[in-house]
């Protein structure tokens, strides 16, 4: 009889467990694992990914709101719940932690905010494992091998769209590896930006009325697993406007080229610059001369709103 009233208090406290488990927000990520391991709702099902990707438009949306609120529930991101329709997703099914298969949760949250969840393949489902956050808009993701070992990198094509106050947009992509338990960033590059900027920003003494445009475009090449080469152009534009210039008004001044190579260095689990080199083409505008001398690192952006 005894041993009946033990079991039964047994069961009693792990049911209370579990319900404060799912009902009490946590911030530990070890915790929120578990909870997601133990709690069925947490979980994402094979069918439910099936779902997404199928063609009927019906299961789409009802997995892809079923994905959306089961992954801001793993990352304790429930102030996010209620504009659960505006929030974009992407999925995508690769291999990227050890000995694993795993499912990548993005969610676009905002025009400034994103996350990445990581779920486990655990018995045909997904389990939350690996949270990537604090970061911009994600566009898309790519993957690729990751340097000695059996599992891929993360690419992330990035944005950051300042066009309305701070007159300064920038497209880059990221490299993120998994490793001593967490997701690191290994690489990072700007594949396109343009900013406008007052040159009285810049320097007081400088006329209200004059104005800079630069524009970087950069390509990415990974001829190895071990290297990657990048090849940007930086073009240069002036105007003078006593209001914000159209892109009429901008007159070409010169652009620099450079090449530089990364290699991959395990003693820092990063991708390191070995060498860089630049060449710089200036074409003279007569009312502009005196600019060619302004040094680029110094501008700032300053935010109208």
């Amino acid at each position: 009889m005894l041993y009946r009233i033990f079991i039964f208090l047994i069961i009693i406290c792990f049911s209370f467990f579990l319900i404060g488990l799912y009902m009490i927000p946590t911030s530990n990520p070890y915790i929120s694992t578990f909870k997601s391991y133990i709690v069925d709702d947490l979980k994402i099902s094979m069918d439910t990914v099936d779902n997404y990707n199928s063609n009927d438009i019906n299961m789409k949306n009802d997995s892809r709101k079923k994905i959306i609120n089961t992954t801001l529930k793993n990352l304790n991101y429930s102030k996010w719940l209620p504009y659960e329709e505006y929030i974009e997703l992407k999925l995508y099914e690769n291999k990227v932690v050890p000995n694993n298969s795993n499912l990548i949760v993005v969610l676009n949250l905002s025009k400034d905010v994103s996350v990445m969840a990581i779920y486990n393949k655990v018995n045909g489902e997904y389990v939350y494992m690996y949270s990537i956050e604090d970061i911009l808009p994600v566009k898309g993701l790519e993957f690729r091998p990751y340097p000695h070992r059996d599992y891929n990198l993360i690419i992330s094509h990035q944005k950051l769209d300042e066009r309305l106050g701070a007159f300064y947009y920038d497209e880059f992509l990221e490299l993120w590896g998994f490793n001593d338990g967490s997701f690191k960033e290994l690489f990072r590059k700007t594949t396109y930006s343009e900013e406008i900027y007052n040159l009285n920003w810049v320097d007081p003494d400088e006329p209200k009325n004059k104005w800079k445009k630069n524009i970087k475009v950069s390509f990415v090449d990974f001829p190895s697993d071990k290297s990657i080469t990048t090849r940007t152009t930086i073009e240069s534009y002036l105007a003078l406007s006593d209001v914000f210039p159209s892109s009429d008004k901008f007159e070409f001044l010169g652009k620099s080229s450079s090449t530089e190579n990364y290699i991959w260095d395990e003693n820092s689990n990063k991708y390191i610059s070995t060498d860089k080199k630049t060449s710089t083409l200036l074409l003279p505008v007569d009312f502009f001369g005196e600019f060619s001398s302004i040094n680029d690192e110094n501008y700032k952006i300053v935010n109208t709103n």
